[in-house]
């Protein structure tokens, strides 16, 4: 307002200057007209002083706001007075100090988030460095377990062979207890190369690369069922397989896969009247999973985490037969599908093996 005051007041000087000049003219008056000149000039310089003033404020606050924009928030507009262009000035500086403390803050967040960033990385790459070497490892592992396991199989074939031959060719001349040494010998010696024929498989399935194709598990686990049925005519056990189960897998390694599944089952169904296996889906969260189901011998609960280790047993060899590696198979083949597996049971009720492809 004080500004607007000001610019209507010299406003009012040249008005009122020319008026007087008028009626000096028009009276005639000498002296009045020096008098009325002396006015106007006085009011045409003091028009021109202040003008010049207000320019001056104008430039000084147009010269911080520069500054000001082009990043020196240290800078301060300095316009003195006590008018509009004081207040503008104030109001400038208030600005230019939150300004600055705004940008020391995102200063300081940026340096954090460099310094967050370089930790990042550095952890990334101590990570990178040790998953090769896990890998380098776990390379050196497995050809470790071929080389013995494929090694180990000789003499073992040579250790049941030979406790075989002795066994049926002195057969009368050995005692109850004789026989019953080389019995354990050569059941050891059997036990032991089947322990060796699967740490092969599984170390064969963990190098192996997946061949995409499209597999019919339905198709795949009839054939199955059909080689336990010929190879147990005693047996009658309900098999219920969904139809047209296709799926985009290594066809090798499903066959596996479903094989180890069902053998399980057939197996721990041995001891159960009405024995009942289901190869089937359901849907979780929009997700096809698979499962197969038996109504024998189950699994406490609790241990579910474990029965995918490898020769982790559930149950005493002599109650059913086996390594305890088919489940560590089934995981290893899983999860070079990118799927993921899992166990529901109950002690003496079944058990439910679920899996994801993908």
């Amino acid at each position: 307002m004080r500004l607007y005051k000001v610019v209507s007041h010299v406003h009012k000087l040249h008005e009122s200057s020319r008026e007087a000049l008028f009626s000096a003219l028009r009276l005639g008056g000498g002296g009045l007209v020096c008098l009325m000149a002396i006015l106007i000039a006085a009011s045409v310089i003091n028009s021109l002083t202040m003008g010049r003033t207000i320019a001056d404020r104008i430039r000084r606050l147009r010269n911080g706001v520069s500054v000001i924009g082009s990043g020196s928030l240290d800078y301060k507009v300095d316009v003195k007075g006590d008018d509009e262009f004081t207040e503008l000035s104030w109001a400038f500086n208030e600005m230019n100090i939150k300004l600055r403390g705004v940008h020391d803050d995102l200063k300081d967040e940026i340096n954090e988030r460099k310094k967050a960033e370089e930790e990042i990385n550095r952890l990334n790459d101590d990570l990178l460095a040790k998953n090769e070497k896990l890998e380098f490892a776990n390379k050196e592992l497995e050809s470790f377990v071929y080389s013995v396991s494929h090694d180990l199989r000789a003499p073992l074939r040579h250790i049941s062979g030979f406790s075989d031959l002795v066994m049926k060719g002195t057969a009368d001349k050995l005692d109850e207890k004789g026989k019953r040494y080389l019995s354990r010998i050569h059941d050891g010696a059997e036990r032991m190369s089947r322990l060796i024929d699967d740490l092969l498989n599984i170390s064969r399935i963990s190098r192996q690369e997946i061949q995409w194709k499209e597999v019919n598990m339905s198709a795949k686990a009839a054939s199955i069922v059909t080689e336990l049925r010929d190879a147990h005519p005693s047996r009658s056990v309900d098999v219920d397989i969904k139809g047209d189960l296709i799926v985009f897998a290594d066809p090798g390694l499903i066959e596996v896969l479903l094989s180890n599944l069902l053998c399980n089952a057939w197996k721990f169904t041995t001891k159960t009247e009405d024995s009942r296996i289901e190869l089937g889906t359901v849907e979780r969260e929009g997700k096809i999973i698979y499962y197969v189901r038996d109504n024998g011998a189950g699994f406490d609960q609790q241990y579910a985490g474990k029965m995918f280790w490898p020769f982790h047993r559930l149950h005493s060899e002599a109650a059913f037969e086996g390594t305890g590696i088919g489940l560590a198979i089934v995981d290893r083949i899983i999860s070079l599908h990118g799927g993921k597996v899992w166990a529901e049971g109950i002690e003496g009720k079944g058990a439910m093996v679920y899996f994801s492809l993908s």
